[in-house]
């Protein structure tokens, strides 16, 4: 072989690897590109909202045994709004402000004792909502979870 055949082989073998290293380059920049888009075109986890559940809270820091009530939707409520009616054995509330904005839930109580209760919560994987509330009056906080764990989420 001589020596012009050896430097037109290397010229060769350089193209090639020149353009090898374009394609790579060029099929990475094209993944980056896709894979962003494809990430935010999938839909977000929302709580599937039940029409009648029950809560347990206590006052934070507490042991103390949970007070319980039920709540019930009105006819009418979507997961983007929501009301209806809450009652523990003794007394009826008002459930006004409800929402579910993701895998998150928020609500409010307005007790005929003149106490309101502002809930805020989220869904977790073992199928429970748990959250906390607070009394803007006074600004005592509990912990809330459902009392079933039967909740879901849609994707």
């Amino acid at each position: 072989m001589s020596r012009h055949d050896s430097e037109i082989t290397m010229f060769d073998q350089t193209v090639r690897l020149l353009r090898a290293g374009a394609l790579v380059l060029g099929l990475s920049t094209a993944l980056a590109m896709v894979a962003p888009v494809a990430a935010m075109a999938a839909p977000e986890a929302t709580i599937v909202l039940h029409t009648e559940w029950d809560v347990y809270q206590r006052p934070s820091g507490s042991q103390d045994s949970p007070m319980g009530f039920h709540v019930s939707l009105a006819d009418n409520a979507t997961a983007a709004d929501f009301s209806g009616d809450a009652h523990t054995t003794s007394q009826y509330g008002r459930l006004v402000n409800g929402s579910v904005n993701g895998t998150s839930i928020t609500f409010t109580i307005d007790w005929p004792d003149g106490k309101i209760g502002v809930y805020q919560g989220d869904w977790f994987a073992d199928g429970y909502l748990r959250g906390h509330t607070l009394r803007p009056a006074s600004g005592e906080t509990a912990e809330w979870w459902s009392g079933r764990n039967n909740w879901t989420v849609s994707r």
